[in-house]
């Protein structure tokens, strides 16, 4: 790992040494590695910062968007702070260690003096380097100065709200709703998860997905980039405790993990004008789900043409240039709406998404 020169000290001793758990490590960098920016003209942003104390281990990774921190578990004989040059490579490495522990030794960059070949002498500087050993395996890296790297944003004291959640829950809603998130960067706030009130919603212009839960009510609405929904509940686990002071949104774990996102411009569509129970134009019918969702799915292998599929009474059916289709579903109440057509393939969505 790395593209050492004579300029690399050989022999020379560690500065400092640390132990943590190999899978924990690992783990911790792959889920980090996301969060760091895929292309950036500032080689930090790509990279995961490392810091080093007595006890523990703290790794961040960013892309000016997205912030994120995991801490581990550690044993040092000192503190350090620097950047991977390369974390793609790094992760490659580690992904071979088997062992439970893996060391860590950090050489911190030096300068000495040289001579050049006039006879000129100078100031040669020295990279930083680290060793990582496992289990009979070693990677050698350069490092980057840790001062380099972007501070995480603190949110303002004035006007931020908390609230209390777990990552389990916010999973489920955000599982349930995420297949109508938005695309369309042109409408960059339908990109996200809105949260309002009780609700979390999603709608791309086709579709508008609502889950309510009276346990989690925002203050004031906000709208979070679905990266950043990912981080929380890849990185985050247990409960959360939430921050918001309208700009920037922060997760935090009981471990001390912790995401931070700011927060999408831009006001969210008006989406209780199509679910208010008080409108009086709208059709209802109850029906039974399963029998709906089989008759989905056969006529979905008949819809590669984009037909549109056909509710009429307690029928659903598809017309293509091949011929008809049907399927008979269940209607639990004595009527049923007019006659509708909708994509087949978002009607479906809606129902085999975990609720």
């Amino acid at each position: 790992m790395g593209n050492f020169t004579e300029n690399i000290r050989s022999g020379a001793a560690y500065n400092m040494k640390s132990t943590v758990n190999t899978a924990d490590f690992k783990s911790a960098i792959d889920k980090l590695s996301k969060v760091c920016a895929a292309k950036s003209a500032v080689p930090s942003l790509k990279n995961i910062s490392v810091s080093f104390t007595s006890d523990s281990l703290i790794l961040r990774a960013t892309d000016l968007e997205q912030f994120a921190k995991i801490t581990l578990i550690a044993e040092s004989d000192g503190n350090a702070n620097f950047t991977f040059s390369d974390t793609g490579t790094v992760l490659k490495a580690v992904k071979f260690f088997k062992s439970e522990l893996t060391e860590i030794n950090f050489f911190p960059p030096e300068e000495e003096q040289a001579t050049d070949a006039n006879g000129e002498s100078y100031i040669r500087k020295i990279p930083g380097k680290i060793v990582l050993i496992c289990g009979g395996k070693k990677a050698e890296q350069l490092i980057s100065n840790e001062s380099e790297y972007p501070d995480f944003p603190e949110l303002k004291a004035a006007g931020t709200c908390e609230y209390s959640y777990t990552v389990q829950k916010l999973a489920q809603r955000v599982a349930a709703i995420k297949y109508a998130v938005g695309t369309n960067e042109t409408n960059l706030v339908l990109t996200g998860i809105h949260f309002n009130n009780c609700d979390t919603v999603t709608c791309n212009g086709y579709r508008l997905a609502v889950n309510t839960d009276t346990e989690f009510t925002v203050e004031n609405a906000f709208t979070v980039p679905l990266k950043a929904i990912k981080s929380v509940t890849e990185i985050l686990s247990g409960s959360l405790k939430i921050s918001t002071d309208g700009k920037y949104i922060r997760f935090t774990d009981g471990a001390g993990n912790e995401v931070v996102s700011r927060l999408l411009d831009g006001k969210y569509m008006q989406y209780s004008d199509y679910t208010s129970g008080e409108r009086t134009d709208i059709q209802e019918a109850e029906v039974n789900v399963k029998s709906l969702t089989d008759g989905l799915k056969y006529l979905q292998a008949f819809s590669a043409n984009k037909s549109p599929t056909i509710w009429e009474n307690d029928t659903l059916y598809i017309q293509t240039a091949s011929g008809k289709f049907e399927s008979n579903i269940d209607i639990l109440t004595e009527t049923s709406p007019a006659k509708i057509c909708f994509s087949n393939a978002f009607m479906l969505d809606a129902f085999i998404r975990p609720v």
